[in-house]
């Protein structure tokens, strides 16, 4: 035995095993192909559900994966360029497309896979079974497998696949910017590529990647989810870039702050937010689009009004504020108003929106009670401790001393 022992070279032992850990899952062939690659709990719950995939198209279930995840946070390194790459190692005679937005992008990403396939890390995983002959297709956007009888092609959305069998169709990015993502036609049109030309290339025993930015509710993942609702087969990732309780689209079984704080951290994440609208905030980067004019208060609920219009009396006149006691620039809007009803209508009086410190949004309040109310009021707030009421209450005494209310608003 120890004869036998002394032949094996531990090196070669290792290598060995490193093999097999690569080839044994999407993660393992990334850390061995990708050696400065940044492992972290966004990648790898995405890999595992990819694993997951694998798992049940070989069994035969055509499973659907949608991930939806911000820009630029690695989805289409690990979902477009080592995916593929990886099943045309593992699984060769398997049939791989992948679609994007336009021809030029797609064709890109197939330049990345092929660089992959040819990679020595990976052929150290899986080296070639055969030579390459001139029947073997090898175009920029169609490569055939030296492993097997698979082959690899690319196309932009919306294009033909006729003629062509599918077994694993992945879709990143169909859409381009915010003018086709709410433009009906294009989203109607994308919608009908999908139904028509797309899932009529899968084959018997084949999966669907999708993965996307959120744009809007009606868009090509958001009809897809809708008619996949409730199916088994169906398996929905969502990440919001910060994964706080304050922000649109918080998840309580994902860890809180930014997402991959390597690659954007949470100062970064809130100057970007600085500078969109809380419509593309909440669609592109928390994955939680909104209705256009909102899910409750639509815009066509909304009418404007003169001064002389005004009623002479209002049934009850309320003041509300929302404050956050930071005025950094990336600091989210104290919004304060005051509002009158009247019978079924609600009249918007007077609204203070600013990025404020703690005692200037004392001032504003004190100020505004003092130009809207008279004798007995009260006024409710969202965004304070209780702590914090005390100061707020001396800061208008003895009118505001037992007049403001600290809420915690449902939704």
């Amino acid at each position: 035995m120890e004869a036998a022992n002394q032949l094996v070279d531990p090196d070669l032992m290792r290598e060995v095993l490193a093999r097999r850990k690569a080839s044994a899952s999407l993660l393992g062939y990334i850390l061995h192909t990708t050696p400065n690659y940044k492992q972290n709990a966004f990648s790898a719950q995405v890999c595992a559900a990819m694993d997951k995939f694998i798992n049940e198209v070989n069994a035969g279930l055509r499973p659907i994966l949608v991930l939806q995840a911000p820009p630029q946070h690695g989805k289409t390194e690990m979902a477009s360029r080592k995916f593929p790459a990886y099943l045309m190692g593992a699984f060769p005679d398997w049939r791989i497309a992948g679609l994007s937005y336009a021809d030029d992008l797609a064709g890109l990403i197939a330049q990345d896979v092929r660089r992959n396939i040819n990679s020595p890390e990976h052929i150290d995983i899986f080296p070639p079974t055969r030579e390459r002959t001139k029947y073997d297709s090898d175009r920029t956007a169609q490569f055939m497998n030296m492993r097997g009888a698979g082959s690899y092609i690319s196309a932009g959305v919306g294009g033909p696949l006729t003629g062509k069998s599918v077994d694993i169709g992945i879709i990143d990015d169909p859409i381009k910017n915010q003018q086709e993502a709410l433009s009906p036609t294009t989203k109607e049109g994308l919608w009908n590529w999908y139904q028509a030309t797309f899932t009529t290339r899968l084959s018997q025993n084949s999966g669907q990647v999708i993965m996307a930015t959120s744009w809007a509710m009606d868009d090509l993942v958001g009809r897809i989810l809708e008619m996949f609702a409730g199916s088994p087969r169906l398996t929905h990732l969502r990440f919001p870039a910060i994964n706080l309780p304050d922000e649109t689209g918080y998840r309580n079984d994902l860890p809180e702050g930014a997402l991959v704080p390597q690659l954007h951290s949470l100062d970064k994440l809130y100057e970007t937010k600085a500078t969109l609208s809380d419509y593309w905030w909440a669609a592109m980067y928390q994955q939680s689009p909104k209705a256009m004019g909102g899910n409750i208060f639509r815009d066509e609920f909304v009418q404007y009004y003169l001064p002389k219009d005004l009623p002479k009396k209002f049934d009850k006149v309320l003041a509300s504020w929302d404050c956050t006691f930071k005025d950094k620039e990336s600091s989210d809007y104290v919004v304060g108003q005051v509002w009158g009803k009247a019978g079924a209508n609600s009249y918007l009086l007077d609204q203070v929106r600013a990025r404020l410190s703690f005692t200037a949004t004392a001032r504003e309040i004190v100020a505004q009670r003092k130009k809207w109310f008279t004798g007995s009021s009260r006024l409710s707030l969202t965004g304070l401790r209780n702590r914090a009421l005390t100061p707020l209450r001396q800061c208008g005494k003895p009118a505001t001393s037992s007049s403001l209310t600290n809420i915690s608003p449902l939704g």
